[in-house]
């Protein structure tokens, strides 16, 4: 007798080693996306911790710092006040929620930075420490020390600012 084709049994065997494959080669996709995501937040964390440190550092070299004084600090938003010889510029971080005059919430919104009049909106999943966060100036040797701890929620990293100046 002449077989003409393929039995039950082996379709069946070849539809679950196929399907085998597939469920690996998901896996792989699924890993793959993983690390995509990972890479990419900890890409746009070190875009902006190198902006930030950069405007600060570019400020400290083109003037000289007269003094550091806290502004303002609460639980959810701090600022310090930089005196420079060409005047006073304000860093400050921000928690993310905003809310209204009668304390109701507004939004929910991303940790921001704010230096100057530059404003540098964290991702969503970056945390900003508000009560770690310090400027300080010691008058007698003229070394300004600088600290703004920036985390990302999913991983180890830390993205903090941390400048030590001298002149």
């Amino acid at each position: 007798m002449k077989k003409n084709g393929f039995t039950i049994v082996e379709l069946i065997v070849a539809f679950a080693i196929t399907m085998v494959v597939i469920l690996f080669l998901f896996q792989i996709v699924l890993s793959l996306k993983g690390v995509y995501v990972k890479d990419n937040a900890s890409s746009q964390m070190s875009l902006r911790q190198n902006s930030i440190a950069k405007m600060i550092n570019d400020d400290l070299v083109s003037n000289s710092v007269l003094n550091a004084e806290v502004s303002y600090k609460n639980t959810t938003e701090a600022c310090y006040k930089i005196g420079f010889l060409s005047g006073y510029k304000y860093l400050c971080v921000y928690k993310g929620s905003h809310t209204e005059n009668n304390g109701t919430p507004v939004e929910e919104t991303a940790d921001v930075v704010t230096y100057d009049d530059y404003e540098f909106l964290l991702p969503f999943d970056a945390n900003v420490s508000v009560k770690d966060f310090s400027v300080t100036f010691d008058n007698s040797s003229s070394i300004l020390f600088v600290n703004i701890p920036i985390t990302y929620n999913g991983t180890d990293d830390r993205y903090d600012v941390k400048i030590a100046y001298y002149k």
